[in-house]
């Protein structure tokens, strides 16, 4: 690199490092990226649209609404263990398959809860849907279906001390030796 411009060398060499990617693995990257959307839009970010029109409807305080999704976390974290296993078991697609379902049954309970107890009831699947289908089993289907990505284990383990350093607001060099 000169003066701020990349060498047609350096390009040369990444581009000879990374393979392109084949039309159908291009597909399933796009259709995992656009599941994701949707799955993180209609379970995660759910009450970030919906708490208060809930909350205003059925006459509840809007913490009550929004412990909705805490107690779907705490689902989620007791069913991750077991997301895990069958993952490894079954692999990604029958995971993200299942994923699919339970929101839906959970979306569905929630557009019928009357109540507290059905509520809660909606976001403990929910959570569970969201265990089975937000990243980790995408995650495994990309590697079954395009081989191993070649990631060097120098930027994984950047990778992964960065991301608490970027939830903190930091600059991930501000906190790490030099």
């Amino acid at each position: 690199m000169q003066h701020g411009r990349v060498s047609g060398q350096s390009v040369e060499r990444l581009a000879a490092r990374s393979a392109p990617f084949k039309y159908g693995q291009r597909v399933i990257v796009n259709a995992l990226g656009l599941a994701q959307i949707f799955a993180w839009g209609s379970s995660y970010y759910l009450l970030a649209v919906l708490a208060g029109p809930i909350s205003r409807d059925l006459n509840w305080p809007l913490a009550w609404v929004a412990g909705g999704l805490s107690l779907g976390l705490l689902a989620g974290s007791v069913a991750a263990p077991r997301v895990g296993a069958a993952i490894e078991r079954h692999g990604g697609r029958s995971v993200l398959a299942f994923s699919a379902v339970a929101i839906g049954m959970g979306q569905a309970g929630l557009a019928i809860a009357l109540n507290l107890a059905v509520y809660a009831l909606a976001w403990l699947v929910l959570g569970v849907g969201m265990a089975a289908g937000l990243y980790e089993a995408n995650f495994a289907v990309l590697v079954v279906s395009m081989g191993q990505m070649r990631v060097p284990r120098s930027q994984r383990s950047r990778s992964m001390a960065d991301s608490p350093a970027r939830c903190a607001g930091l600059s991930p060099r501000s906190w790490r030796p030099r």
